[in-house]
């Protein structure tokens, strides 16, 4: 049976996502998901400048003696730029990587050598091979799946001795998407989820990612 259309009442979502629910008021489960993630995960006032010291303390503490304490994914827009001034405020020593997979534009590029030169961090860019990420992204829109985020940063902090790669996004914009989501939050299974969806809709074994 076809289920009537309905939207919700407070956001654009609809029912053309299938696992929508909506309650008594006409309002989706994806916006009570965001709800309850803000309300864990958002703190401000005194609570938030102690837990954001806390974290800075660990990590300097972490990194005592190593070249950098952290490393920071920067993609030369305006949240990855933020961490990086604040981290360089906070008295860390960050290591920038940017991953370079085909589609910086000139623009981003002068915005992350611009920032990362007045913010005197170190730049590591890491540059994928065009082909095969082609294919890889091609296997994750087949399967419509999102491509995982952050493998450079999780690869690349192991190698440099660095326990806490940082990232930034915005948790009142971004706090909330459907359910598949949660996965890409478990790090042992980005390799494997990478590797099965490339073998699944490519030809390519996804060996550079």
């Amino acid at each position: 049976m076809t289920r009537p259309y309905q939207i919700c009442t407070r956001c654009v979502m609809d029912t053309t996502d299938p696992d929508i629910q909506f309650d008594e008021n006409g309002v989706c489960n994806h916006c009570r998901e965001y709800d309850e993630v803000v309300r864990r995960r958002v703190f401000t006032g005194v609570e938030g400048v102690r837990n954001l010291e806390q974290i800075v303390n660990q990590i300097k503490g972490d990194g005592n003696g190593k070249q950098y304490d952290c490393v920071i994914g920067v993609s030369g827009g305006v949240d990855s730029t933020f961490v990086a001034y604040k981290a360089k405020q906070f008295g860390l020593r960050p290591l920038a990587v940017h991953l370079d997979n085909g589609w910086d534009s000139e623009l981003a590029v002068r915005n992350i050598e611009n920032a990362l030169k007045k913010l005197d961090i170190d730049l590591y860019t890491l540059v994928l091979e065009w082909e095969e990420f082609k294919d890889l992204q091609l296997a994750f829109l087949k399967a419509s799946t999102p491509i995982p985020r952050f493998l450079a940063i999780m690869q690349l902090s192991p190698l440099c001795g660095i326990p806490l790669p940082g990232s930034a996004s915005s948790m009142l914009s971004q706090a909330t998407i459907p359910a598949p989501r949660p996965i890409f939050h478990l790090p042992g299974l980005r390799g494997t989820l990478t590797g099965c969806t490339s073998r699944a809709f490519t030809n390519s074994s996804a060996q550079s990612h």
